[in-house]
Order: C-alpha cells, then structure tokens, then sequence
C-alpha cells in the first residue's frame, strides 16, 4: 500500500532534508555549552532566542549552497552553525548582561 503511495521515492529526500536540518543543532547547543562553560556563568533559559534561530538557519543554509570545507556536508553546517552562534551570541549580549 505504501509503495503504491510512492513512499520509497519520498524517502531519500526527506533523509536527505533531516542530514542537513539536524547537526545544525547540534552546533548551536554546543557552543552555547562551551560559551557558558568558559565564562563560568549558568545557562539562561529563555522562550524564544533569536541567535540560536539565526545560527540554525546559517547552518542549514549553508550545507543547503552545497559549499563543502571539509568534504562531509553535516560537519561543515555543525561548524558554521557555531561560528555563527558564537558571533550572534556576543552580537547580541553584552559581556555579563544577558536578558
């Protein structure tokens, strides 16, 4: 019944979709990890945070160009998705203020 849906064709483009959506993420909160572990200050939790959305966004923009630095499109949106956080963060927070 699937396979009459077309459901084995959908499959790899929406693999392919997840393979750049998801290590994004995980840039992002690894680097809110280390930011907040360098400068020795407890996580602020916050409903909605424009930088992590912006950095997620760089991320999955860019492996989405289809540019490669390192040759494996995950890595390369994992690495832009925390330079842009780490950029974005301190762009918008001043160092010791953070709303």
């Amino acid at each position: 019944m699937l396979a009459l849906a077309g459901l084995a064709q959908r499959l790899t483009p929406f693999l392919l979709l997840l393979s750049v959506a998801i290590p994004p993420i995980a840039g992002v909160y690894l680097a809110s990890y280390y930011i907040a572990w360098v400068r020795r200050e407890a996580q602020v939790r916050r409903a909605w945070r424009v930088d992590s959305l912006l950095a997620w966004l760089a991320g999955v923009a860019f492996s989405g160009l289809g540019i490669s630095l390192s040759g494996v499109t995950a890595v390369d949106s994992l690495v832009v998705a925390m330079a842009a956080y780490v950029a974005l963060h301190f762009s918008f927070f001043q160092r010791g203020k953070v709303e």
